[in-house]
């Protein structure tokens, strides 16, 4: 199971709650003192909780994991999620992702929260 830290922009009560229900481990900025923060801060503040992170923020991110990758620094993964996704479809792929996602698999790599659409998606 990944922890799972989702930045800022993907804070959402709506799908934290049942995560937290489901028995995942959440992260949120706010509770740890640093929302509002850059982007490369969430992926520290995430590195150094060893939890994948979520965001909407792909014009930023994206570039910032190809610049960790090129310094070659490590990070624990990132997932990014598309805004316009409705809540009930968004819900069931973070489950995938906190409940099927491993470490192994996720550490420094980029993923669309597309590749956990539907379980046989998520298990490949």
């Amino acid at each position: 199971m990944a922890s799972i830290y989702l930045d800022d922009c993907a804070v959402d009560h709506r799908i934290v709650r049942p995560l937290r229900a489901a028995g995942h481990v959440l992260y949120l900025p706010s509770e740890l003192g640093v929302g509002g923060q850059s982007d490369e801060r969430h992926l520290i503040t995430a590195a150094q909780l060893d939890a994948v992170l979520v965001t909407h923020n792909q014009q930023d991110v994206a570039p910032l994991h190809h610049r960790w990758q090129r310094e070659g620094r490590s990070h624990p993964g990132i997932v990014l999620v598309r805004q316009q996704l409705d809540l009930g479809t968004k819900l069931a792929a973070l489950h995938r992702v906190a409940r099927l996602l491993t470490a192994e698999a996720a550490v420094n790599q980029l993923l669309e929260l597309a590749l956990f659409a539907t379980e046989e998606q998520a298990e490949a």
